[in-house]
């Protein structure tokens, strides 16, 4: 094993919370990734000039998409726990 690989076996603190505990801070850490993402293209598109709707369009768009998927990812975990 050279030291490439044991990098990849050491655990992470996030990683280590059991249940659900760790599945919420996993998606949260996730969705904060992702509006640092968005942040920074809003922040580009306004500057930029871009086109009012369309703006308006892609953050709806967004919203959206982390609100579904912070529940299919929650409710994927449930019924799979359930069989």
């Amino acid at each position: 094993m050279g030291v490439g690989d044991a990098a990849l076996v050491l655990p992470s603190p996030v990683f280590g919370i059991p249940g659900f505990a760790g599945r919420a801070e996993r998606t949260a850490r996730n969705t904060l990734e992702n509006c640092l993402l968005f942040a920074v293209l809003a922040l580009t598109a306004h500057v930029s000039g871009a086109t009012p709707p369309l703006v308006l369009l892609g953050a709806q768009v967004f919203v959206v998409s982390r609100l579904v998927f912070i529940a299919v990812y929650y409710l994927g975990m449930m019924v799979r726990g359930m069989f």
